[in-house]
């Protein structure tokens, strides 16, 4: 059986035994009113530490208010007809108060953790039904029935003393959340103990009637304050772990940006490294063969096979310059970084193999790792235009809309796109989403695509 499954038959088996204690009490002569109150007080109990059971298995707290709900109707079952169970309820009426001396003591792990508060409570479970069997029962053990309410009342004194220790002891930073438990758990205590002096020494008689209603509805306080502090804890809990979450998100997105930020730096020393070393060789070499060939040609016997060899290489290396070219535009074009945004769109427009418009600029230079996001999505879109979508014509634009920079790029063709089936647009997504952005693709087959960048310019 699972642990759901136990406390749904706890609940219902706890209710027919509660109902059952109220039919016996009322036909003994206990009024509707009593009869609805102590019920409610009871199921409360009951139900409320069924749900805080539920909420928190491994916490103890529901498992002893559940406790208290299920001992609650004993004390009906003192007007059993039957002799028997009428005994052993007089003898065990005090067990929901034990119970509920452990809860408040144990509050909010469920646990005892200090000797004192363990004798505290193993003294009133003997005591109180010690005196329950030498008093209420009857048991011809004592004949002045009366005497047993001495000691309640010092039982009831020494709990209240237990109590307040507890409150005493407790650091002043968690007071709060262990007050409204306490504080019920004292009012409780102390109106057991004010009728207890009421039944011995005798007040008015409106006085009386006040501490009756008193010790009835005192233990009404407890399972109440229980509820609110769990739930208004386990509301905190939550808001802390909402608070952890945002702010490691805040934190991821940092770091995503910070790797962008470096891969784009990393992108311009590759390119500056290209443009001012190999490339520069290369054009040095393209020099030194176009020397070379002008002095092989000024010879007298110039040697054809060799100027032609010559050629042959200044062309190879032509070649390799303009592919270097590209490659270092590719990394990180130099346009970017001089000119802007603007101007590296446009010279992605006029390169594009499919005819290009550029339909709008930003007004402005933006930060760089925006500018650089913004570049490759442009530059991704447009290479996969090529490739993939048969189009006659693409749009290019960027513009500056509050305090996002929205990208598009459009085209006529065949649509169908899908990012999923792709890595290029996956990895600009993933490069957008690191400073805050998204990525969507519009594309709907025979219908050309449209993909829009939206990138947090602060």
């Amino acid at each position: 059986m699972s642990g759901r499954t136990a406390r749904l038959a706890i609940g219902i088996l706890g209710s027919v035994w509660a109902l059952a204690g109220e039919a016996v009490a009322m036909s003994a002569g206990r009024s509707p009113n009593e009869g609805l109150l102590h019920l409610a007080i009871g199921l409360t109990y009951l139900y409320g530490g069924l749900a805080i059971w539920d909420h928190e298995p491994a916490n103890r707290t529901g498992r002893l208010m559940t406790l208290v709900g299920l001992t609650w109707f004993i004390a009906t079952f003192t007007a059993s007809p039957w002799p028997i169970v009428r005994e052993l309820a007089l003898a065990l009426e005090d067990t929901p108060t034990i119970i509920l001396l452990a809860l408040v003591l144990a509050y909010p792990s469920g646990r005892l953790t200090t000797r004192i508060d363990r004798a505290a409570v193993l003294i009133l479970a003997v005591g109180a039904t010690g005196l329950n069997v030498l008093f209420a029962t009857s048991l011809p053990i004592i004949g002045d029935k009366s005497g047993g309410l001495y000691g309640g009342l010092a039982l009831a004194t020494m709990t209240a003393a237990v109590v307040a220790w507890r409150w005493l002891r407790v650091p002043r930073r968690s007071r709060r959340d262990l007050n409204p438990v306490l504080v019920a758990g004292v009012v409780l205590l102390a109106g057991v103990t004010l009728n207890l002096v009421r039944r011995i020494w005798g007040v008015p008689e409106d006085v009386g009637a006040i501490l009756l209603a008193v010790r009835d509805l005192a233990p009404a306080a407890i399972p109440v304050a229980l509820l609110i502090e769990f739930y208004r804890q386990s509301e905190h809990r939550l808001q802390a772990l909402v608070t952890v979450e945002r702010a490691a998100d805040v934190e991821l997105r940092r770091s995503r940006a910070r790797i962008v930020e470096a891969t784009d730096a990393e992108r311009r020393r590759l390119e500056r490294d290209l443009h001012d070393g190999a490339q520069q060789r290369l054009v040095s070499l393209s020099l030194a063969l176009r020397l070379l060939r002008s002095r092989l040609a000024d010879r007298d016997d110039p040697d054809d096979e060799a100027i032609a060899a010559v050629d042959e290489a200044a062309a190879e290396l032509r070649i390799a310059i303009r592919e270097l070219r590209e490659l270092a535009r590719g990394i990180h074009p130099a346009i970017l970084t001089e000119a802007g945004l603007g101007a590296a769109m446009t010279s992605l427009a006029e390169r594009s193999v499919v005819p290009a418009v550029v339909s709008a600029l930003p007004d402005r230079r933006l930060p760089q790792t925006v500018e650089a996001t913004a570049y490759f999505v442009v530059s991704e879109a447009l290479a996969n235009v090529t490739k993939y979508a048969s189009a006659t014509h693409a749009s290019v634009g960027a513009d500056c809309r509050g305090d996002m920079l929205h990208v598009e790029v459009g085209d006529d063709g065949v649509g169908g796109a899908d990012a999923s089936r792709g890595t290029g647009i996956r990895g600009l997504q993933d490069r957008v989403a690191a400073l805050g952005g998204r990525v969507t693709i519009d594309s709907p087959p025979g219908r050309g695509t449209i993909v829009i960048a939206e990138i947090p310019i602060a």
